[in-house]
């Protein structure tokens, strides 16, 4: 009895472990697809549909698409199968449906052309807002220099204040230090004849 329920247990935990295996087995490769794709992009070029490179290749290539299309599209409309050289309800339906592809893909152009001026746009804005925020910069910069050499003006005045009081005083007190020594000198002389 138990030896069979071991048995159902094992095999029961087994299936899990394959059904386990497979979304990680996928996500495994997923990720290493991912983390390749990243280590062979370029640094040095923006990546993503925001720069100008990117942007004027996907519009290149959206216009020979186009073109792929109209060309398509002028082939089917010379295109005839009906009876005595007419075109047919199909024929009709596949020139409406290469329309409806050309309409598509100048859709496509459309938001390439509209991201492009957007970001163009944006890349003007940011110009400004920096060309303005170092304009605040220079004026809080300017500001600052007036405010330290006022201040260095007002240091200066003291130091010369202060070093003439010192120079004041190192003179009163070398003549207090000199008459201190010509009365001391004295005073000797007098306990001493």
């Amino acid at each position: 009895l138990f030896q069979n329920t071991f048995a159902d247990m094992y095999n029961a935990s087994a299936h899990i472990q394959k059904l386990i295996r497979r979304p990680i087995r996928m996500i495994v490769v997923l990720l290493f697809f991912c983390f390749h794709s990243i280590a062979n992009a370029k640094s040095d070029i923006p990546v993503g549909p925001w720069s100008p490179d990117s942007s004027k290749k996907e519009l290149i290539s959206l216009l020979g698409e186009r073109k792929i299309l109209f060309d398509a599209y002028t082939i089917s409309l010379s295109h005839k199968s009906g009876f005595f050289g007419n075109k047919t309800k199909n024929d009709l339906r596949e020139s409406q449906d290469k329309l409806e592809a050309i309409i598509t893909q100048d859709n496509k152009i459309m938001k390439a052309l509209n991201r492009t001026l957007d970001f163009r746009n944006f890349e003007k804005l940011n110009m400004r807002y920096d060309a303005s925020a170092f304009e605040d910069r220079i004026f809080n910069l300017k500001a600052m220099n007036d405010t330290l050499n006022k201040h260095v003006i007002i240091l200066e005045k003291q130091y010369k204040e202060s070093s003439s009081a010192i120079r004041k005083y190192t003179l009163y007190f070398i003549s207090l230090i000199v008459l201190l020594i010509f009365t001391t000198v004295a005073w000797l002389r007098q306990k001493f004849r």
